[in-house]
């Protein structure tokens, strides 16, 4: 005889000894109750508000789009993952929600954000947008792109604390910017800042367009892209981005007399004179000319036909870097630098000076000139008569 089957226990005993019947009921009725509250959240996650309407932010929302003149007013726990505000429509942040009220604010065209209490991760605000904050704290960063000289007000920071406030501006025409690095800089352009609320201020990109001028002395910026025949003039602060850095394209000219660069990069038919300062990577590209008199010159990558010229003194050429003359101007001789490694050299008010040069395209040229022999070099047109001396043949490192 079969032993009897024991007799299912507990809340299934009334589905006797089917356990592949039981184990399939759990399955589908956990399925059931994760759907149903999926499906639950998924009518609360999101919100769309168009031409006025209105919304009190009172729970959590994974997103919120706003288009129109509508509202939403983000207040006690309420909660936006993402929020996004066009057109003329306005976000009201009041909450008390830990951490945050909004995680990412997103603000286009005439769209506007205001805080006065709760905290906000970050804001990115677009075109003509406003970003106005009286209380409460930004713990990331507010980002305000597309900034105008002489533009309406964009920003106004009179309470609350913001972490990083990053400034993106457009110069253009015959326009003159100039930057310390402190935010009364920026007061009559619209970016109005009060003493205090604001842990750390930088201009995250400026680009320089016609024949605009940029004068920077001092502060933070990431990149600078000059354009067109626009001047950047660097005595002072620092350009960090080290993938674009100083970026000049078309005919546009940089004067480097101190501060820091991390990066240049000179396109084009620009040119880029070094008196002072620390460039870390120097990268001259087409027929872009980089004349150095002083400063340091930590690397230097000459590219495609390039010209650099180092003036100084007593150069001294070591590793697989040689030093070939290719003439003598008034008694001195000049000499063009080959191949790779260290140049060392005076400056002309004494300081010594170390450039590591690497990787020379073949047609790239790079000079060590002795003073007072530059002037008189380029009168005689020596550049010319040594461009036509050099050898095809020469290896390229392109």
């Amino acid at each position: 005889m079969n032993p009897i089957a024991p007799r299912a226990e507990g809340p299934w005993a009334f589905l006797g000894k089917g356990r592949i019947m039981k184990a399939n009921v759990i399955g589908l009725l956990a399925v059931v109750v994760v759907l149903a509250v999926t499906g639950t959240a998924a009518q609360a996650e999101d919100f769309v508000l168009r031409d006025s309407e209105h919304l009190n932010v009172g729970t959590s929302y994974t997103q919120g789009i706003l288009f129109g003149d509508s509202t939403a007013d983000v207040g006690g726990d309420g909660y936006i993952s993402r929020a996004y505000v066009n057109n003329e429509a306005m976000l009201h942040v009041r909450g008390n929600r830990y951490p945050e009220s909004v995680e990412k604010a997103y603000v286009y065209n005439n769209g506007r954000v205001e805080i006065s209490r709760g905290k906000i991760s970050t804001i990115d605000a677009h075109d003509n947008s406003h970003v106005d904050i009286s209380g409460g704290s930004v713990s990331g960063f507010v980002r305000i792109m597309d900034i105008r000289l002489f533009a309406p007000e964009r920003v106004n920071i009179s309470g609350g604390t913001v972490n990083i406030l990053s400034l993106i501006f457009r110069i253009e025409g015959n326009e003159q910017f100039s930057f310390t690095g402190n935010p009364t800089d920026v007061a009559q352009h619209g970016i109005l800042v009060r003493k205090g609320t604001v842990n750390s201020f930088e201009l995250s990109y400026l680009y320089t367009t016609g024949n605009s001028h940029a004068d920077i002395s001092g502060g933070s910026i990431g990149s600078i892209f000059a354009h067109d025949n626009s001047h950047v003039g660097i005595s002072g602060g620092s350009v960090s981005d080290k993938y674009n850095g100083l970026l000049l394209l078309d005919s546009s000219h940089a004067d480097i007399s101190g501060g820091s660069v991390n990066y240049l990069n000179a396109n084009g038919n620009s040119t880029t004179t070094i008196s002072g300062g620390e460039v870390s990577n120097c990268q001259p590209h087409d027929t872009g000319t980089v004349d150095i008199t002083g400063g340091n010159v930590d690397l230097l990558r000459p590219h495609d036909s390039s010209t650099t010229i180092l003036h100084g003194y007593d150069f001294h050429a070591t590793g697989g870097l040689t030093l070939r003359e290719f003439g003598i101007i008034e008694g001195i001789p000049q000499y063009e630098v080959l191949g790779s490694g260290l140049l060392i050299g005076q400056w002309r008010d004494g300081t010594d000076w170390v450039t590591t040069i690497i990787n020379q395209a073949s047609h790239a040229t790079v000079l060590a000139v002795p003073e007072p022999a530059t002037l008189a070099m380029l009168a005689l047109g020596g550049l010319a008569l040594l461009r036509r001396k050099r050898s095809p043949g020469r290896a390229s490192d392109d």
